[in-house]
C-alpha cells in the first residue's frame, strides 16, 4: 500500500510538473508571437510615414529640376526668379534643411537664402559623383555624412539635372538631419530596450533607443548576421530573432523595405522587456506548483 501511495504521489506530481512546464512554454510562445506581431505593425506604421516623407521630397526635387530645365531651354537661368521658385518649393518640405542647386562642377549656385554658401564645391561627395556619372540614377540618397557647416549628421536626397542635349548640368538636392528620423522613431513606445534602425544596404543611417536617443551609433556598418543576410537579399519584409550587432541585446525584429527606396527599417522589441511579465508570472506558477509538490510529499509521508 505504501508503495502504491508513493507511486501515486509521484505520478500526480509528475503530471503537475508537466502541466506547469506546458503552460509556461505556451505562455512564452504567446508573448514571443505578440512581440513579432507588434514589431510588424510598428514597422508598417513607420514605413508608410517614411515613404510618404521621401516621396514628398522627391516631388519637390522633380519640380525644381523641371523649372531649371525650362529656364535653360528659354535662354538661360534667371537667378532671382529661380531662387524665388526654390524658396517657394522649400516651404513644402519644412522638415528638410533647404534646397540647393549645383552646377556640373559641383559648385553651389542657387539655394534658399539662409543656407547658401557661394562657390562651395560638393564635387567630392559620392552622391554627386553618382548623379554626374549615371543619367539613370533617379533619386539618390546619400550615406550619413557629418555636415561641414551644420556639424550634424544628415543624409542628402538628390536628382540629376540635364542640359537640353542630355549632358550633365548639375543636381538639385536637399539635406535631412538624422535627428528628424530619430524624432519620428521616438514616437513609438518600444519599451526600455526596444529600438528602431534605418539602414541602407551597408550602413546604419539612424537609430533610436531610450539609451541611445541621440543616434550615437550613426554610420556603423556591423549588422547582425541575420540582418546582413537580409540586406544582401531581395527580401522586402521578414521577422527574425537575434542578438543586435550594435548593442548586443537580444530582440525580436521586423525588417521592412521603405517603399521602393534602397532603405530598410528594422524594428526590435527586447526579449528582456516583452518576457518580463512572463518571467514574473512564471515564478508565481512555479512557486505554487512547488508548494503542491511539497504538500503532497509531506502528506504521503504522514499517511505512510
Amino acid at each position: 500500500i505504501l508503495r502504491l501511495l508513493w507511486g501515486g504521489a509521484f505520478l500526480v506530481n509528475l503530471f503537475v510538473v508537466g502541466m506547469v512546464l506546458l503552460v509556461l512554454e505556451r505562455n512564452r510562445q504567446q508573448e514571443v508571437s505578440q512581440a513579432a506581431v507588434l514589431t510588424e505593425n510598428y514597422s508598417k506604421i513607420l514605413e508608410a510615414s517614411l515613404a510618404g516623407f521621401i516621396s514628398k521630397i522627391d516631388i519637390t526635387l522633380l519640380n525644381v529640376v523641371e523649372e531649371v530645365k525650362r529656364q535653360m531651354a528659354s535662354g538661360g537661368i534667371d537667378q532671382k526668379a529661380l531662387e524665388r521658385y526654390i524658396t517657394h518649393q522649400d516651404t513644402h518640405i519644412p522638415e528638410a534643411l533647404g534646397l540647393r542647386v549645383v552646377d556640373a562642377q559641383g559648385i553651389i549656385r542657387y539655394a534658399v537664402n539662409d543656407i547658401k554658401v557661394r562657390n562651395v564645391s560638393i564635387a567630392d561627395r559620392p552622391q554627386f559623383i553618382v548623379l554626374r556619372d549615371d543619367p539613370d540614377a533617379g533619386l539618390v540618397i546619400s550615406k550619413p555624412v557629418l555636415g561641414r557647416a551644420a556639424e550634424k549628421w544628415m543624409v542628402t536626397l538628390g536628382r540629376r539635372i540635364n542640359h537640353p542635349d542630355g549632358s550633365f548640368a548639375g543636381d538639385v538636392h536637399v539635406a535631412v538631419a538624422v535627428d528628424h528620423f530619430i524624432d519620428m522613431f521616438a514616437n513609438l513606445n518600444l519599451g526600455e530596450n526596444g529600438n528602431v534602425g534605418l539602414w541602407d544596404k551597408t550602413m546604419l543611417i539612424a537609430r533610436y533607443t531610450k539609451t541611445d536617443s541621440h543616434g550615437a551609433t550613426v554610420g556603423i556598418s556591423n549588422p547582425s548576421a541575420d540582418l546582413r543576410a537580409l540586406l544582401g537579399s531581395n527580401q522586402t519584409a521578414a521577422s527574425y530573432h537575434a542578438r543586435s550587432g550594435v548593442d548586443g541585446i537580444t530582440r525580436t525584429f521586423y525588417f521592412r523595405q521603405v517603399g521602393h527606396y534602397p532603405l530598410y527599417l528594422v524594428v526590435g522589441l527586447a526579449e528582456e522587456d516583452y518576457l518580463a511579465k512572463w518571467r514574473k508570472d512564471s515564478l508565481s506558477i512555479v512557486a505554487l506548483a512547488g508548494l503542491f509538490v511539497l504538500a503532497s510529499l509531506i502528506s504521503s509521508f504522514l499517511i505512510g
